[in-house]
């Protein structure tokens, strides 16, 4: 697997651009907004996570042509959360720099609570389904 790094770099004259690099190849843009502030990071953090799950589906399904996005769009909270974290000390005219295995572990870390409570409640529903009733 390549290493893939994402760069977030907060424009001189307002707004953001992301750019993706992937290991052996040359930068290339992923999103650019002119939104100010967090907002406008936040909206460059969606695309991150949305690029992040069109490659691991892509690893998953082992499609070498062509990469069809995701069609879900990420959690905005979520985004904000990143951006709050990581991006608030970016100054004008400053990037900042994710390799893809951060990125993972940070969305992971984030979502362990949500995702260990909802197995819990499917492994619940699971195992009544699961129950067989026996005659006496």
């Amino acid at each position: 697997m390549r290493e893939v790094t994402y760069t977030i770099r907060r424009l001189d004259m307002g707004g953001w651009i992301t750019t993706v690099k992937e290991e052996g190849d040359m930068p290339r843009p992923l999103a650019v907004t002119a939104r100010p502030e967090s907002e406008g990071a936040a909206d460059m953090l969606a695309g991150i996570f949305k690029d992040l799950g069109t490659r691991d589906r892509r690893r998953r399904e082992g499609s070498l042509i062509g990469r069809p996005e995701i069609s879900e769009e990420p959690d905005m909270l979520l985004c904000q959360a990143f951006v709050l974290e990581h991006l608030q000390s970016v100054s004008k005219g400053e990037a900042a720099s994710f390799k893809e295995h951060f990125m993972h572990r940070w969305l992971s870390r984030h979502n362990a609570v949500p995702r260990k409570e909802a197995n819990k409640a499917r492994n619940r529903r699971r195992s009544v389904h699961l129950t067989k009733v026996q005659p006496n």
